[in-house]
């Protein structure tokens, strides 16, 4: 990007900007969203040794 502006192609900073945002907003929901669903590292970790047991959820 900072090439593209020092040979004054501005036009293709601002789309390459424009795409860097959209692909971090995306990044930032998709690890919010797995972090949701995995749980906390300590969850986790409650999950790994109650499969190690034996342990299994309850039907729903």
């Amino acid at each position: 990007m900072r090439l593209a502006y020092e040979d004054g192609a501005d036009w293709l900073v601002e789309v390459l900007e424009y795409e860097r945002e959209s692909a971090s907003a995306q990044l930032a929901f998709a690890l919010e969203d797995y972090e949701r669903k995995m749980g906390t590292p300590e969850e986790q970790e409650h999950r790994r040794e109650k499969a190690k047991r034996g342990e299994r959820r309850p039907a729903k």
